[in-house]
């Protein structure tokens, strides 16, 4: 009789190791799904911020051409006034 309740407690006991290891299991996908998400999160945040950083060159470079070009336009109005007298 005592020995059918020891082996009984002994069962209960594994059951509940086996619950709290798979707790523990379930806890650690759960970090690491986390961390996988994050790094995915900081990858997307960093090509956002190269793909603004390229935006900004480009506008920067467009509007370096367009004083390029005023520049050009002025010199030609220079020209003809020049010639002119």
């Amino acid at each position: 009789m005592i020995l059918l309740v020891l082996l009984l407690l002994l069962l209960l006991l594994l059951l509940l190791l086996l619950l709290l290891l798979l707790l523990l299991l379930l806890l650690l996908l759960l970090l690491l799904l986390l961390l996988l998400l994050q790094l995915l999160l900081l990858l997307l945040l960093l090509l956002l911020l190269l793909l603004l950083l390229l935006l900004q060159l480009l506008l920067l470079l467009l509007l370096l051409l367009l004083l390029l070009l005023l520049l050009l336009l002025l010199l030609l109005l220079l020209l003809l006034l020049l010639l002119l007298l």
